[in-house]
């Protein structure tokens, strides 16, 4: 997750760097859709206007404001909506440093981080329960760079482990069996009973 904040927070810092120019008609004119579109309850539609104003316009502060708050407080069934929240508000503070409702944004910068964290360590507990390979294969894959990250590929390689070294003594076990079966000697199937007395 640190990677990604990194990530947005350089991505921010060059468009503040282009935020002088005026945005075009076109990227006003998706802006005041999407503001139809809220208004709406049509919040689907409303991010989809935003996001193409941003597309013409990538230093549009009001826009990223908006889409902001979209993905903080409306668009609930988004992956990963919190790290879109604080992508868009991080850049809009960046944009606009001398924004009235800044400690507004800043909380909710704040809150988006602790909704990432507690997603994320939600994630981890699951795929530790879980104890299978894939499910921390699966957290991995959502979370490369995450706080857990570490942990889940030292706990990957133990599973891997264990289950080579399940797969090495199974391995033995069944050419010991078929070597007792092939000697056709009672006394090689009590040796290989007396050897591994839970085997089936």
């Amino acid at each position: 997750m640190r990677g990604k904040i990194a990530a947005a927070l350089i991505l921010a810092a060059f468009i503040a760097g282009s935020a002088l120019a005026q945005p075009s008609a076109e990227a006003v004119k998706r802006k005041m859709a999407g503001n139809e579109y809220q208004k709406r309850r049509e919040y689907a539609a409303a991010a989809k206007q935003y996001l193409a104003a941003l597309k013409l316009e990538p230093a549009y502060s009001d826009v990223h404001y908006n889409l902001g708050i979209l993905y903080f407080y409306r668009l609930k069934d988004e992956p990963r909506r919190y790290e879109k929240a604080l992508y868009h508000l991080n850049a809009y503070r960046l944009l606009d440093p001398g924004a009235e409702d800044l400690e507004t944004v800043l909380a909710h910068v704040r809150q988006s981080l602790e909704k990432i964290d507690a997603i994320e360590q939600g994630e981890y507990q699951e795929a530790i329960l879980s104890g299978t390979i894939k499910s921390l294969q699966d957290f991995l894959s959502r979370n490369p760079t995450g706080y857990y990250a570490d942990d889940a590929k030292r706990q990957l390689k133990i599973l891997r482990d264990y289950e080579s070294a399940v797969k090495r003594r199974q391995s033995k076990i069944q050419s010991a069996f078929r070597s007792a079966l092939a000697a056709k000697s009672p006394e090689q199937m009590e040796e290989f009973a007396r050897l591994y007395p839970d085997e089936p």
